[in-house]
């Protein structure tokens, strides 16, 4: 277990604070269920359904403090934050082997911008990465990504 410092917590947010790695173990009528994983939970986050994925990676989000929220929390207290100290449980690398049954990607949210966020999304196997103007089109993604799943 490794404790970010507060003077290296803004680096080591920006490379790999937003990274989340996302396995998918089964597709039903369009429904998805997997596990989140990221490198400050202890353990993987079981997810079922795009929507619920979304909520999960958002509030890791909100617990790590990045990438911020616009418009922010704000506080009476202007040295008040609700952002815990930030612990490492895992090395990102430790996701890149992990496979979903159907598939995996990983998921880059660079900004949560205009209440959605804005990023990019690559599948494990692809070499392409897609990026995404909101979560509308990452669900897109998603999907196109189910259908070819199916077919």
């Amino acid at each position: 277990m490794t404790e970010i410092t507060a003077c290296s917590r803004t680096t080591a947010l920006k490379m790999m604070g937003s990274d989340v790695k996302v396995c998918v173990y089964s597709c039903d009528k369009q429904e998805i269920r997997g596990k989140i994983y990221h490198c400050s939970l202890k353990e993987p986050m079981d997810f079922r359904g795009i929507s619920d994925m979304i909520l999960k990676v958002d509030k890791i989000y909100d617990d790590i403090g990045f990438p911020l929220a616009t418009p922010a929390r704000r506080s009476i207290n202007p040295g008040e934050s609700t952002v815990q100290p930030l612990r490492y449980y895992h090395d990102f690398k430790d996701f890149a082997s992990m496979e979903g049954e159907k598939f995996a990607f990983f998921l880059k949210v660079r900004y949560r911008q205009n209440v959605s966020w804005q990023g990019s999304i690559h599948f494990s196997g692809d070499v392409s990465s897609y990026q995404f103007r909101s979560v509308l089109e990452l669900m897109g993604y998603i999907m196109e990504k189910i259908e070819d799943y199916r077919t």
